[in-house]
């Protein structure tokens, strides 16, 4: 961080808020399905053109469970019998997933798969999975428009490199593996609250931010430690721009992703600057905000009417099981009791 960087976060402040609502995303649809045929399965997501064969004999059994936008679409898909897969996702997408669980030899492509592996498919590149005797395995596909965005700007990461022109098998670290797998397998338990809180628009921006985040956090190292020494003055510089912008904004504060963009630094710069100056890292620090906002709103409930899945959404929180967590934990006491106690 040098001084045209300041200058660059001096401009950003004069810049008008952000906010949220601007994302492209128009509607989700879930689906839900257990097949017992392998050529009804092959059918049954949304998106993709497939063509399945079952190699092994016996009763196939298989679920598919998607949440599906226009630009991003999530998926966990399941089967007992070894399968060959053809198949394309929607058009200018990325693919990129991770087993759930596997039984048995399976190849992406060329390449051998194992439980922490990440799988990954270049935009319209076609896929050829032969499937493990028993496979489970969770997908993202995201529109590379925005994947490329976030991994140039917010990253500086170079994604079309990385993925190459094919179906790819990446060894990654173990944690960032579970991490991918947790935060993907968090999606689809909660695919039916992201249809019902689709109309929000900050429920809908942490949904696809954090979506994003976790595909890309499977690739970039987690380092914190910025390559070019970076001085306490611009810290403290970098903490008070994102704090102006985040305490700014009358609504849901914006993202990480958001906050890079408008300050023109990568997200572990920003992250170092928090850490460093304010002891927590950024993404504790907004989530902490949006808690306090959410308590605010809670205790004027009963008056308003408002249910806590609907100021929770408000507030950003599309995974109400995490919601739920991070509350109690703050506040010693769970969402309804806040409710309860100020009637």
């Amino acid at each position: 961080m040098f001084p045209s960087s300041i200058r660059l976060l001096q401009e950003s402040k004069q810049k008008a808020p952000i906010g949220h609502g601007s994302t492209t995303l128009l509607s989700y649809e879930a689906t839900s399905k257990t097949c017992s045929d392998v050529v009804q399965q092959a059918k049954v997501l949304p998106l993709w053109h497939q063509d399945y064969t079952q190699l092994t004999k016996g009763k196939f059994v298989g679920e598919v469970q998607s949440v599906s936008g226009s630009t991003l679409q999530v998926f966990r898909e399941s089967m007992n019998q070894v399968v060959d897969q053809h198949g394309v996702a929607r058009r200018d997408s990325y693919v990129i997933g991770i087993p759930n669980k596997i039984v048995g030899e399976g190849y992406w492509g060329t390449q051998s798969i194992s439980q922490d592996c990440v799988l990954t498919v270049a935009k319209d590149a076609h896929l050829n999975f032969r499937t493990p005797i028993y496979s489970d395995v969770l997908i993202a596909v995201i529109d590379s428009t925005r994947l490329e965005h976030h991994a140039d700007i917010v990253e500086g990461f170079d994604l079309i490199s990385n993925f190459g022109n094919s179906a790819t098998v990446l060894h990654v670290n173990k944690c960032y593996a579970e991490q991918l797998r947790k935060t993907l397998n968090g999606f689809i338990c909660n695919m039916n609250t992201v249809t019902e809180i689709q109309t929000n628009g900050a429920a809908l921006s942490y949904f696809e931010h954090d979506l994003i985040t976790a595909c890309i956090s499977a690739f970039v190292p987690s380092n914190d430690i910025p390559s070019k020494p970076v001085s306490q003055k611009v810290h403290r510089y970098i903490v008070d721009a994102a704090t102006s912008l985040i305490l700014s904004v009358p609504t849901c504060p914006p993202t990480i992703s958001e906050l890079c963009e408008k300050l023109h630094i990568s997200r572990r710069t920003l992250h170092y600057a928090f850490v460093k100056m304010m002891g927590v890292n950024p993404v504790t620090y907004i989530r902490v905000i949006r808690l306090n906002r959410v308590r605010r709103e809670l205790l004027r409930a009963k008056r308003s009417g408002a249910n806590i899945k609907e100021i929770a959404a408000t507030w950003g929180f599309w995974h109400m099981g995490m919601f739920a967590k991070y509350y109690l934990e703050l506040f010693g006491e769970h969402p309804s009791e806040t409710i309860r106690k100020n009637s």
